[in-house]
């Protein structure tokens, strides 16, 4: 989470994974309604299970090579300098998005083949997180997956290590 200066208030990762949700559930190409429903379901499941919505004051980062694709597609107005996924944007592109299989998604997007097979999945759980947390929109930092944890790392390394200046 962002605060109004676009500072990075709070991290968290979450245990919605879109390439082990595409595996466990077999999922390649189009993503059927009922499909689209259970999945959604799924997701909000594990997020209730993992913890309670918490309240969102400030802007709501993701980050990630899906983060960053669907701010092209689905984009909203930047903050602080930043892209950002408009979530009625998303809703809307999802639909269509969604039905496509893995070579029209590939050419109505100009992404690669790995990228196309999940990036449904990725607007399905970006959809739901959006709805979870009752935002409008998301911020897409530059910074890949990789970075941010590799900053929460770090973070916690410091915070467990005593403080040898004094």
């Amino acid at each position: 989470m962002l605060d109004d200066n676009g500072d990075q208030l709070d991290s968290i990762c979450l245990p919605v994974g879109t390439v082990r949700v595409m595996e466990n559930r077999g999922l390649s190409g189009s993503i059927s309604t009922s499909n689209y429903k259970e999945l959604r379901r799924e997701i909000r499941d594990r997020l209730e299970a993992w913890r309670p919505a918490p309240h969102i004051t400030g802007d709501v980062a993701l980050c990630g090579v899906n983060a960053r694709a669907w701010a092209r597609i689905s984009a909203g107005e930047d903050r602080h300098g930043l892209t950002t996924i408009d979530a009625c944007e998303l809703k809307q592109e999802l639909r269509q998005t969604r039905r496509m299989g893995i070579s029209e998604r590939k050419e109505a997007y100009g992404v690669r083949t790995d990228r196309a097979e999940v990036m449904a999945i990725a607007g399905i759980v970006f959809r739901t997180l959006s709805a979870w947390l009752d935002v409008r929109s998301f911020v897409v930092p530059s910074a890949g997956l990789l970075d941010g944890v590799l900053i929460d790392m770090v973070a916690q390394h410091r915070a467990q290590r005593p403080n040898l200046a004094s």
